[in-house]
């Protein structure tokens, strides 16, 4: 059995594991690999911003994954 400190009871009590939305993380690498990443809240955001820095010539790749 996992003994848990009265902080993480509390937070378990509040119920903070519950998210009133999902997180998108748009990533981002460019030409001299470097790496920059995003978090939006609507997918479809995350979709046209992706779509938008994938037509620049700089970039070399952009993905949407899930954020957690």
């Amino acid at each position: 059995m996992v003994s848990r400190t009265p902080m993480q009871n509390r937070k378990m009590e509040i119920g903070r594991g519950n998210r009133k939305h999902k997180h998108w993380r748009v990533t981002l690498v460019y030409n001299d690999n470097e790496i920059f990443g995003r978090v939006f809240i609507d997918r479809d955001r995350a979709e046209s911003y992706a779509a938008r820095q994938k037509k620049s010539p700089l970039v070399k790749n952009a993905r949407i994954e899930p954020a957690d």
